[in-house]
């Protein structure tokens, strides 16, 4: 247990009038709170870690530090301390059965322990086994309550400020915001704190802010320390940081001492010597990890594998209904946008185009229909929805005439706007041909295929919808585009397809694509003196289709004499010339 005022040197002030006495910091914010290093490659973070490491080896105290680069296997110079991990150099190779003993060592035996992480060859394996050792750090340090320090290199990969945690850093976040009163503490050192969670970085007891020069860390540096630090911080010195041991003491410019054991993350120099000579550990702490790795092992790491498969399950599992979600919302805001642009235009009596359609207006003939049903009126619920009845049919607003054809007969001599060499296709695909008379089958393709080009792009896609499903209710066609689905809204796009008559009722409140049936009546009318074979009505159907589905494309056609020869006087003028 740390006693009441025991304190440890760090370095010394070294600018402004306090500069020269040694700074010293309580053992039990070392110990047992959240702190964090950050720096640069190269300023020192490491440096200050070990050396808060090795004062609080000094004391007797215990640790758990999470090695990402093979850095602290130096301590065994000088101090007991079990290296595990999963290559050749350490003291014993280990995985995710050995998470309860190494904790357990760690908690109840007071053994100092590097967990290095570095060399195993799936990140996953590594993230199991930390996520392993921090769970039963912190189940056992409730009941123990000896303090002990977890110190993590490189933290915002694990306590990340975009993104979510997974289990392992669900734990780390965990010993972070409830681990003090247990005596746990925890200790991030990063070259990148503006990765680093915020709740994270304002909640530490003291804070080491080495050299710093990318734009996102000097910005966290002026969040946290001030613009007059922030300014300063890329001029900082190897080992010099601007140190606050507390958070509302004052920010000092500090020297950190080196520390005295093999720095192994210095760069080998010509002339170097092999590292020292390691302090071994004891033979039955490595003993009680021996006895993990045999039989027992095999059952409890395949326990523990299923447990981390379910894990992992559950989290792609989140972030796959994340992301779902964010979707659907899009797909309803463009459909809220899609509504309100109809909404905004008007047709020529000055009624919207989707309040007439959702109320039955004609929009075909110019004829006007009854204003719309007040709130309780007779046909209308409370919610503003059609009444629904016994018969799933009888719910349909048109259900009455689905064995009748649903849009108007083609009549040449009406015209619906202005008239001019163009043909002029309202929206129930009735059109007055203003040039030359053609050919009627032609026509026929000509003006279907202006008048699905005429509807929005919901109504053109839950055609699509039903060409490629098949018979379902307006509905589940609705919410099947990103649409709500409310009956509503779904029955008056609905309602806009059927009056086209490129769908129609087919039983119990189902529809279906009914766009072979529309083109075989239209050319059936006594428009040419032959009827056309069923190849020339699929090629129809396939010229229609090929203006709104994107994977038709039209049938093969004789060449075009008139565009031959466009083509070919294109050829001769040149290129058009750039604005």
């Amino acid at each position: 247990m740390t006693r009441s005022g025991e304190t440890i040197e760090l370095g010394t002030v070294r600018r402004g009038d306090q500069a020269g006495p040694t700074v010293e910091l309580p053992v039990a914010d070392a110990l047992s709170g959240r702190s964090l290093v950050a720096g640069d490659a190269g300023s020192g973070t490491s440096n200050s870690a070990g050396v808060v490491c090795e004062k609080l080896l000094d004391r007797g105290h215990g640790m758990v530090v999470v090695d990402v680069d093979g850095e602290y296997h130096g301590l065994k110079e000088t101090y007991e301390v079990l290296h595990v991990g999963a290559d050749a150099a350490c003291d014993r190779r280990v995985h995710a059965a050995h998470a309860e003993t190494i904790a357990e060592l760690a908690v109840e035996r007071h053994v100092p322990v590097i967990l290095d992480v570095s060399g195993f060859r799936a990140e996953s394996e590594a993230r199991d086994l930390l996520a392993g050792v921090t769970k039963h750090l912190h189940a056992k340090a409730k009941t123990r309550r000896h303090p002990l320090l977890v110190v993590v290199e490189a933290v915002h990969e694990y306590l990340p400020e975009e993104g979510g945690l997974d289990e392992c850093g669900r734990m780390l976040a965990k010993i972070g915001a409830s681990g003090r009163k247990h005596g746990l503490g925890i200790l991030g050192v990063t070259e990148r704190p503006a990765a680093v969670r915020s709740d994270f970085r304002r909640g530490c007891d003291w804070q080491a802010w080495h050299r710093l020069t990318g734009g996102a860390a000097v910005a966290t540096v002026d969040r946290v320390l001030g613009s007059d630090h922030a300014d300063n911080i890329g001029e900082m010195a190897d080992g010099e940081c601007f140190l606050r041991t507390d958070p509302g003491a004052p920010v000092r410019v500090v020297q950190f001492e080196r520390k005295r054991t093999f720095d192994a993350a210095d760069p080998p120099a010509p002339g170097d010597v092999e590292p020292p000579t390691y302090t071994g550990v004891s033979g039955d702490v490595l003993a009680e990890l021996d006895a993990v790795t045999g039989g027992g092992a095999r059952r409890a790491s395949r326990l523990d594998e299923l447990e981390r498969d379910i894990e992992r399950t559950d989290d792609r599992l989140r972030a796959v209904e994340r992301r779902l979600a964010g979707t659907r919302e899009a797909e309803r805001m463009a459909d809220r946008e899609t509504w309100a642009r109809r909404d905004s235009a008007a047709d020529d009596s000055g009624t919207s185009l989707n309040a007439a359609a959702a109320w039955g207006g004609d929009l075909l003939d110019g004829v006007e229909e009854a204003a719309s049903p007040p709130d309780g009126a007779a046909g209308s619920t409370d919610a503003g929805e059609p009444a629904a009845s016994a018969d799933p049919a009888a719910d349909e607003p048109d259900a009455g005439r689905a064995t009748e054809p649903i849009a108007p007969e083609l009549d040449a001599g009406v015209s619906t706007g202005p008239s001019d060499d163009r043909t002029e296709t309202d929206r129930s695909g009735l059109s007055v041909p203003g040039g030359p008379a053609g050919d009627a089958h032609a026509d026929v393709v000509e003006e279907l295929t202006a008048a699905i080009d005429s509807l929005s792009v919901v109504e053109r896609e839950m055609l699509r919808h039903y060409r490629a499903e098949g018979p379902t209710t307006p509905m589940a066609a609705h919410a099947a585009i990103g649409g709500s689905g409310e009956r509503t809204e779904a029955y008056a796009v609905n309602r806009a397809l059927r009056r086209l008559g490129v769908v129609e009722h087919a039983a119990r409140g189902r529809h279906r694509y009914a766009l072979s049936s529309l083109v075989a009546e239209r050319v059936g009318e006594p428009l040419a003196t032959a009827g056309p074979t069923d190849d020339d009505l699929a090629r129809m159907v396939q010229r229609v289709e090929a203006s709104f589905v994107h994977d038709v494309l039209p049938p093969a056609q004789e060449p075009d004499v008139d565009a031959a020869e466009t083509l070919a006087l294109d050829d001769e003028v040149g290129a058009w010339p750039d604005a």
